[in-house]
């Protein structure tokens, strides 16, 4: 390249275009290192209950983590999965989210050792929503973090979107009695592991990818 400037810009424009490069190999290294795709959709319980389901498809010699982890906040460990969702009026979560794939438990070389509790090739979660309202939009999102047994990647968060509809509209006081409110919030490990599902729900009726 012949750049007829000055000697003294021409170490300024120098160090510019490394610059430049390096944040593109970057990029495209990040962009490679995506070891773990999400899937989202949802069936029909009844006619007033839907299951969202979300699936997590991890690369070989990947690791997903599990919500529910053992160690405390002192330790240094991964980054558990955290679920959040926002319910238009009308809608509300039923219990916490589940999850529906094994978990693996087992001590980490390289977290030291700590017992860990994540998911290898597949996750299946699944939370699940009353309807009052018949139809509505509900958004979440996923925040995660994967690590192979070398390295962990930087914890990231993907957004995810539901459109419900076909329930049948109920009249608010008498969903009101029938449907005590209940908090989105993660249950116990215990609670978690006794309320795993032993078996994956069928497709739902939409599906996105991300």
């Amino acid at each position: 390249m012949n750049l007829n400037l000055p000697k003294k810009y021409l170490g300024a424009v120098w160090g510019t275009l490394v610059a430049l490069c390096m944040m593109g190999a970057w990029t495209v290294q990040g962009q490679m290192l995506d070891p773990v795709r999400w899937t989202w959709s949802y069936k029909a319980v009844n006619d007033s209950t839907a299951r969202l389901l979300i699936n997590a498809r991890i690369d070989k010699g990947w690791h997903l983590y599990s919500q529910f982890m053992k160690f405390g906040p002192d330790q240094f460990g991964p980054e558990p999965t955290v679920f959040k969702f926002a319910f238009p009026a009308g809608m509300q979560a039923v219990g916490p989210v589940k999850e529906l794939s094994k978990v693996h438990e087992e001590a980490a070389p390289l977290f030291d050792g700590l017992v860990v509790r994540s998911f290898d090739g597949q996750a299946l979660f699944a939370q699940e929503v009353r309807i009052r309202s018949g139809q509505g939009t509900v958004k979440g999102s996923v925040y995660y973090m994967a690590c192979d047994d070398h390295q962990c990647l930087a914890p990231q968060e993907r957004e995810m979107k539901w459109d419900l509809k076909g329930f049948v509209t109920q009249n608010p006081e008498s969903a009101a009695a029938n449907s005590p409110a209940q908090e989105n919030t993660p249950s116990t490990l215990d609670d978690a592991e006794s309320k795993e599902s032993r078996s994956a729900p069928k497709a739902g009726r939409s599906s996105s990818t991300l």
